[in-house]
């Protein structure tokens, strides 16, 4: 694996470490005026719908820069086909 998808697993983990250890040590009391349970799955979706819309531009950015990869080649492989029969004619 590489340093990234390292750093993307323990982080992860210490999320869930961290996230478990709070329902432990806090459990749902209605004297705390709030419910903390509530706000943990609030942020928790809030971080899942923030990956999702950060996987669907990936992929739509990912699409684009292979289109504009493909406008490329077909430039270059043109200009190449070009120069190659100037080359390629006598001259003189």
């Amino acid at each position: 694996m590489k340093k990234e998808n390292w750093a993307l697993v323990l982080s992860g983990i210490a999320i869930a470490i961290s996230i478990i250890a709070l329902c432990i040590s806090c459990p749902h009391k209605a004297e705390l005026g709030f419910d903390y349970q509530g706000v943990l799955v609030g942020v928790l979706s809030l971080l899942v719908t923030i990956l999702i819309g950060w996987n669907i531009y990936t992929i739509i950015d990912i699409k684009t820069q292979e289109i504009r990869l493909m406008k490329y080649q077909l430039e270059h492989h043109s200009w190449y086909k070009k120069t190659w029969l100037f080359l390629k004619t006598p001259t003189g």
